[in-house]
């Protein structure tokens, strides 16, 4: 998971390219780190 404030595309493909599963732009909230942690296989979806 990559957290950034980065918006350029070259830099974020850069980061999935080198294993990235997710990336999250600042600022974000629980909600939002939450959806990436299950988009990413790295928590059960809650009900």
């Amino acid at each position: 998971m990559l957290c950034t404030t980065e918006a350029e595309l070259a830099r974020i493909l850069e980061a999935l390219e080198a294993g990235a599963q997710e990336y999250v732009m600042k600022p974000f909230d629980a909600e939002i780190i939450r959806d990436k942690f299950t988009q990413a296989g790295l928590m059960e979806q809650v009900a």
